[in-house]
């Protein structure tokens, strides 16, 4: 991609933003909003409900999106948004697993080119250091988002729930969201667009998504199986979905089937517009937590999903109601959800569910189903547990000013308030050690702040457990 694009495209944009500026006599409010989104296609995906929000708050503005370039079809799905494609290998470098940013012609290239435009805005989602210093290189007023002042407190309080994730509810589309909280009246209005179109397109497969970038959070063969087989005994159409590195998991489920002539194998056969025009036909789609998983979510195409390993749907669960979402119970399996970067060394077991007991209506009972619901902050699941109902209250009470009277908290929950605000106060000094060490509970507010250094959180958030807890 030549630097070419990118001069040419801003100077059509700043034209545009100049002819606009002109006409005074409509008091047209123009707002150039820059969306730095530079990670995976699910996290594309899971933008679109803020770029709604923020087509509602400033109904004029024009906004561009900073994209991955080899994500670049991802602009179909973007309706009235310019993207951005950067090909990050040619000004990101890795350092024993650190990324940073080369400041070389091609990064001062693009740079230069969005500074010639007058933006308005610019929100960072990527909580990585290349983002941040996109971030800081751009020329803009107002900033949100990761590694900003403004978006600090939003930004820490989910960052704080990274290492202790069993307490997290708040779903990345809504942490995005969060981004713009003071504009919206409320958070759980957004419906996909599309879900409003494409929805008599004759349904006729049900589609399998073949594996997962993680390999903790990919089906198991016996999964494909089972899923499968209770189709092909109902005689209806199989389609195989995925990538290029996904074949031979697609060739296994042939040859297990013996080339059965209802299993279609379109793994990497499909670009992303061939993609979501598969997806539009299908009756339901089984995947993992997956880029199609987002994409089938946009489409209303009903979803089964099963969340394990790296996997937490409390956190990125698709963004709809037309879905099927079962996970591990905490109870069975404490270590979950894991962390991506180290080996599983138990074999495993989280991944015993069965889809043949599923579609057989019959209970996995070391599993469980999850509903899907809507409050102020957006979706939400439950069951949640109790710590994870207990921060998302804080959060409403907090950011929104919401207060939920209804909710009681069990003596287990109220006895580690209790305990672990003593510790609390006679621990002087905070840190990593100290907080996996002694906490648990409260665990996310001391590495909110470590992250954010911001006491006037820490001592409502200490009001608010003692409030909940009656704790003394």
């Amino acid at each position: 991609m030549s630097n070419v694009f990118f001069i040419e495209t801003f100077k059509i944009s700043l034209d545009k933003y100049m002819l606009s500026k002109k006409n005074d006599t409509e008091r047209i409010v123009m707002k150039n909003i820059l969306i730095v989104q530079i990670t995976r296609l699910g996290d594309i995906v899971q933008t679109i409900p803020l770029l709604s929000d923020l087509k509602h708050i400033y109904p004029h503005c024009n906004i561009y999106m900073m994209i991955n370039d080899i994500f670049h079809e991802s602009k179909t799905l973007l309706e009235n948004i310019q993207t951005i494609p950067v090909i990050l290998e040619k000004f990101v470098t890795e350092d024993d697993g650190n990324f940073r940013c080369a400041d070389n012609e091609y990064l001062q290239n693009i740079i230069s080119s969005i500074n010639k435009m007058p933006i308005d805005m610019v929100i960072n989602l990527n909580n990585s250091p290349v983002a941040k210093h996109l971030l800081e290189k751009i020329s803009c007023e107002t900033k949100l988002g990761f590694g900003t002042q403004k978006s600090e407190k939003w930004a820490s309080y989910n960052m704080a729930f990274l290492r202790t994730r069993t307490q997290s509810s708040i779903n990345l589309v809504d942490i995005f969201r969060g981004f713009t909280m003071d504009k919206r009246k409320s958070h759980a209005e957004y419906i996909p667009h599309t879900q409003t179109e494409n929805t008599h397109h004759d349904r006729d497969a049900i589609a399998i998504q073949c594996g997962a970038r993680n390999k903790k959070r990919q089906f198991q063969f016996v999964h494909y199986v089972d899923i499968v087989e209770h189709y092909l005994n109902k005689n209806e159409k199989i389609l195989l979905l995925g990538i290029d590195s996904e074949k031979e998991i697609a060739e296994q489920i042939i040859a297990h089937f013996h080339g059965h002539k209802n299993i279609e194998n379109k793994v990497g056969q499909t670009n992303l517009m061939q993609l979501i025009d598969t997806i539009k036909t299908c009756k339901r789609i089984f995947t993992p937590d997956t880029g199609t998983m987002h994409i089938a979510a946009l489409y209303d195409t009903p979803i089964t999903t099963l969340f394990y390993g790296t996997a937490y749907p409390h956190e990125t669960l698709a963004y709809t109601e037309n879905i099927e979402v079962f996970m591990p119970k905490h109870e069975n399996f404490p270590c979950y959800p894991c962390p991506e970067e180290f080996a599983c060394p138990y074999s495993y077991k989280c991944h015993s569910f069965s889809f043949k007991k599923m579609l057989n209506d019959i209970d996995n009972h070391e599993f469980v189903k999850l509903k899907i619901e809507r409050d102020e902050i957006g979706q939400c699941l439950t069951p949640m547990n109790e710590q994870a109902k207990l921060w998302r209250q804080f959060a409403k009470y907090y950011f929104l000013n919401i207060t939920d009277e209804d909710i009681v908290y069990d003596d287990d929950t109220k006895n580690t308030i209790t305990r672990e605000l003593k510790l609390y106060k006679i621990i002087h000094s905070m840190d990593i050690d100290t907080a996996t060490e002694n906490f648990h509970l409260i665990k996310p507010l001391i590495y909110y702040k470590l992250l954010a250094k911001d006491d006037d959180m820490i001592e409502k958030a200490i009001q608010f457990l003692q409030t909940q807890g009656n704790a003394k």
